[in-house]
């Protein structure tokens, strides 16, 4: 089966980058097409060919791409997949928008509609989102264009439907929960907290930072994005940011922590796992997809509404709760990557039989 995959634009790392090295695990022959790719930032697919979109040529669209988001449909829709059986479009964005043969399959893998474009609550742009009612429209109608959405999340299958008026089927990622060693025993009740993330507005890592300016208690904050100057300034000196960080100290981050700080609504929740599976607890905001990979009371707390007030107050529960790190990790393994290869493979499969 020919077979090729397309990404929004690859220039970053993160839990949506990850499911592609899955997803080359199914098909290692796989073609990879983009709008932009930065080969420094996304140098996790090594000297693998990335067939990118006119995009690319235009100035700081590595870097910038939002800056040509009315042109994204046109550069999706500029691709050839003529030679291709399978076309997988993974994307939170314009991606979907390919135009394929009609004897070519069009599977859908939904990591979420596009919050910038359906949900002003969540985006640094609210003022414009009046002004977005054309891109909404383009987006609705590219989420007609698949053959068939498969979603990462029940959360995000029920976005899907409300947005697009579209079924969708879950199936879960997965993460290689062996890679992370797990923590015996809780940590002391002097160890730090940690947030996981890229520092955009709508992961909300500022309700994080408020909280433990009151409470005092020591938090690290791992990842890098626009929002990273204006948290910083806005921290005080029990909290440190790590930014970029390698996977091996990544690893040691989650068994030194107390527990993972999650205070955004998330798609599906990758860093969730990774956590648990290294022993560590999840306080999560309780919506989105952390309450598919976070079991409240026992590898998890939540809280709500997003206020720092409840959020300092379930930090202060969480020093007189017990948890089981050997729980946490059960947890993970439910979600183990040969699991979800296997379950897509299937469901992609099936689906293809069905279209042909």
């Amino acid at each position: 089966m020919r077979v090729a995959l397309v990404y929004d634009w690859l220039n970053r790392w993160g839990g949506a980058e990850r499911v592609i090295l899955s997803l080359l695990k199914i098909w290692p022959e796989a073609r990879i097409f983009t709008a932009v790719y930065d080969r420094e930032k996304a140098n996790f697919l090594g000297h693998r060919l990335v067939e990118t979109s006119f995009l690319q040529k235009f100035p700081a669209a590595k870097r910038h791409v939002y800056w040509y988001y009315p042109l994204l449909g046109y550069a999706f829709e500029s691709f050839s997949f003529r030679s291709f059986d399978l076309v997988i479009s993974l994307s939170s964005g314009p991606a979907k928008a390919i135009i394929t043969p009609p004897d070519t399959f069009h599977l859908h893998y939904c990591l979420t509609p596009p919050r910038y474009l359906w949900r002003p609550d969540l985006t640094p742009w609210r003022r414009l989102f009046p002004w977005l009612a054309g891109l909404r429209q383009d987006d609705w109608l590219y989420g007609q264009r698949p053959d068939a959405i498969l979603a990462i999340s029940k959360t995000v299958a029920e976005r899907v439907w409300h947005y697009y008026q579209r079924p969708s089927e879950v199936v879960y990622p997965g993460i290689n929960y062996r890679r992370f060693k797990m923590a015996p025993k809780p940590a002391d009740k002097d160890a730090p907290f940690l947030v996981v993330s890229r520092l955009v507005e709508y992961k909300r890592v500022e309700l994080a930072v408020e909280a433990f300016n009151r409470l005092g208690w020591p938090l690290w904050i791992v990842g890098e994005g626009r929002a990273q100057k204006k948290l910083m300034k806005k921290a005080k000196k029990n909290i440190k940011f790590w930014g970029k960080v390698s996977e091996s100290q990544l690893k040691q981050l989650y068994r030194q922590a107390q527990a993972l700080i999650m205070p955004q609504e998330e798609d599906f929740g990758l860093v969730s796992l990774e956590a648990q599976a290294s022993g560590r607890p999840v306080i999560a905001y309780d919506g989105g997809g952390a309450r598919e990979t976070v079991v409240a009371g026992k590898t998890g707390l939540f809280f709500g509404p997003a206020t720092v007030e409840v959020l300092v107050k379930t930090l202060r529960r969480f020093r007189k709760w017990h948890y089981q790190p050997a729980a946490c990790r059960r947890q993970a393994e439910q979600f183990d990557e040969a699991r979800f290869r296997r379950e897509f493979k299937e469901k992609v499969e099936e689906l293809y039989e069905k279209f042909k």
